[in-house]
């Protein structure tokens, strides 16, 4: 059962107010006859589309700002005085002019086809459910990974907020709402992976699922993990994900690494063995093998660690 619910005296209000607005002014400010502009700017081309007179300006020189998707931009009489003035321009009109920015309705194909931009979604079953009907700018549509939220119900499908990047890089809001699913692949442990230890082929499986790809970026190829360390331990069963594997140090635990000692002018140098991994500028433990004494090192290239003591540079 439905409730009628009956306007507000501030509704009335308001639409009284547009009308009486509408009746004061020129039509062109409360109808169609606005000329449309894209950009971020008015620029002169657009001015001497309404006004001739300013066709003697480069048609590049900016007027004024754009308006705001949906409002427009009135220039006045004697605002085009000053232009005129400011261009050496013989003014004929006593008209005031109204811009408006120029806008489109969203169609499926252009929203399907800008979800699809995204690699992971790009071989996906998308069916569109709905989505923004209402007049957008002109513009590159974008949907971010980050913009996707579950619905509550999984019949109403998922809903995708985006944007439309217009006029240089501003951004209007628009949003949809599809079901989406695709056949994946994934890497996965097939044993506990370790950390500071290249990650070897024998230890992955390639595993395939039916969902939606998921909002952390997870290995799909073995070639993305093989040689990479984990940045911690990696239980087998588990997902790979690219944010938790490295490039593999150039020292892994248990190398054998040329140490360079220096103390003032004086220079040493031998052989010990890696505690710990790590790659250039980050400090590791080695353990000396003749004295069984283990210390801080840093690394300064592939197999390679530096000690300074006293006054070295």
């Amino acid at each position: 059962m439905y409730q009628r619910v009956r306007p507000t005296k501030e509704v009335h209000y308001a639409v009284a107010a547009i009308v009486l607005l509408c009746l004061a002014v020129a039509p062109a400010f409360c109808g169609d006859n606005c000329r449309t502009v894209e950009g971020e700017r008015i620029v002169a081309r657009d001015l001497a589309a309404a006004v001739p007179e300013f066709s003697s300006v480069e048609p590049e020189t900016p007027i004024a700002y754009s308006p705001a998707p949906g409002s427009t931009r009135a220039i006045r009489y004697p605002e085009l005085q000053r232009l005129a003035a400011r261009f050496h321009v013989a003014l004929a009109t006593t008209s005031d002019v109204c811009f408006q920015l120029a806008t489109e309705t969203l169609t499926e194909e252009r929203v399907v086809e800008a979800m699809r931009a995204l690699p992971e979604f790009a071989g996906a079953r998308i069916e569109l459910l709905d989505f923004s009907r209402y007049p957008a700018p002109r513009g590159r549509i974008e949907f971010p990974r980050q913009g996707l939220s579950a619905a509550p119900d999984p019949k109403a499908g998922l809903l995708w907020k985006g944007h439309v990047l217009y006029a240089g890089n501003r951004r209007f809001g628009i949003w949809a709402r599809a079901r989406i699913a695709a056949t994946l692949k994934k890497v996965v442990a097939s044993e506990t992976l370790k950390p500071d230890r290249p990650i070897e082929a024998a230890q992955l499986k390639i595993e395939e699922y039916e969902g939606l790809p998921s909002a952390e970026p997870l290995a799909r190829d073995i070639d993305q993990v093989v040689g990479r360390t984990p940045r911690r331990s990696i239980s087998a069963g588990t997902d790979v994900l690219l944010s938790l594997i490295a490039q593999p140090n150039a020292i892994a635990r248990g190398d054998n690494v040329a140490v360079e000692v220096r103390s003032g002018a004086a220079r040493l140098g031998f052989t010990a063995r890696a505690e710990s991994g790590g790659g250039p500028g980050d400090l590791i433990l080695v353990r000396n093998p003749r004295s069984g004494k283990s210390f801080q090192a840093r690394v300064s290239e592939k197999g390679k660690v530096l000690v300074v003591t006293g006054d070295s540079q």
